[in-house]
């Protein structure tokens, strides 16, 4: 579904017609810090909801043809670089005096050439009094520049998955040997690690293979940039196994870092989970 606000911002119309036919355009940049509309983003992500951006030509500042849907906005040294998916052209221009913006609590007026507004997401059903010439009042909200509900509708009957995508970014390194010495040391009687929250094991017929997995008790996105060293003992003793829905719960902490082993295990107490496998591990997250 669509969050309630969007945003309406400027771009060059020759470059929007190019990205939509070659459907090469993913992003784009703004000299201005788009604080309150990461803000929108992440509010949207948390209900469930898309937070859409409608674009009117930057040249001609002409009524609004296309929008998409924002998948991030990242800022850095007071820019924004907004990347998009799914750019739609409408076949009838969007009136911009469609777009009520929240701060101002007025609509954009056909002579405005300023760029990103937060504003009211307009509603396929509504025709605001104040752009209704007595013409458009007898036009469909189609004919009259209001794209029709099925516009909308339709984008949210289809999902698109399985496209490749190359993209570069930083990871934190893994030692393998320690991740080696690690299950040695913490695998159960038959070779395989335990759950050391809820105790699962592993199906009994199926799997050969370890589903169990390794989890720092000290984050690795919190140490230093260079990494930390530590003994092979320092370092197993800030590991400690959990099954993949445990592992997924210590990283699910509301506003960050994780849950502790006692946490941990607090939950899988007060839920219906069998201990089958019962074992006894420390619950000190030193």
């Amino acid at each position: 579904m669509f969050y309630h606000s969007c945003i309406y911002t400027l771009r060059d119309e020759q470059t929007l017609d190019k990205e939509f036919r070659t459907g090469t355009g993913d992003f784009f940049k703004e000299r201005r810090p788009w604080k309150s509309g990461l803000a929108y983003l992440e509010q949207a992500r948390k209900e469930g909801a898309v937070l859409p951006v409608f674009f009117a030509d930057a040249v001609e500042t002409k009524d609004v043809r296309y929008w998409a849907v924002i998948e991030r906005i990242e800022i850095e040294k007071g820019e924004t670089k907004v990347r998009f998916r799914d750019l739609r052209r409408f076949d009838t221009p969007m009136k911009r005096e469609l777009f009520l913006v929240h701060s101002k609590n007025r609509r954009i007026q056909p002579d405005d050439q300023r760029p990103y507004r937060l504003c009211r997401m307009p509603s396929p059903e509504e025709l605001p009094k104040d752009t209704a010439s007595s013409a458009a009042c007898e036009e469909s909200p189609k004919e009259a520049g209001l794209p029709s509900a099925a516009e909308f509708e339709s984008y949210q009957r289809y999902v698109d998955e399985g496209s490749v995508r190359i993209v570069s970014y930083a990871v934190r390194r893994r030692c393998e040997a320690l991740r080696n010495a690690a299950k040695r040391e913490l695998k159960d009687s038959d070779g395989f690690l335990c759950c050391a929250a809820c105790t699962w094991h592993r199906p009994a017929e199926g799997v050969k293979a370890d589903v169990v997995e390794l989890h720092h008790l000290d984050l690795l996105s919190h140490a230093p940039s260079g990494g930390r060293r530590l003994t092979y003992e320092e370092a197993i003793q800030r590991l400690v196994p959990l099954c993949p829905t445990c592992h997924r719960l210590a990283h699910s902490k509301p506003g960050g870092g994780t849950f502790s082993l006692p946490e941990l295990q607090t939950f899988a107490a007060s839920s219906s989970i069998a201990f089958a496998n019962p074992r006894s591990f420390s619950s000190s997250d030193s």
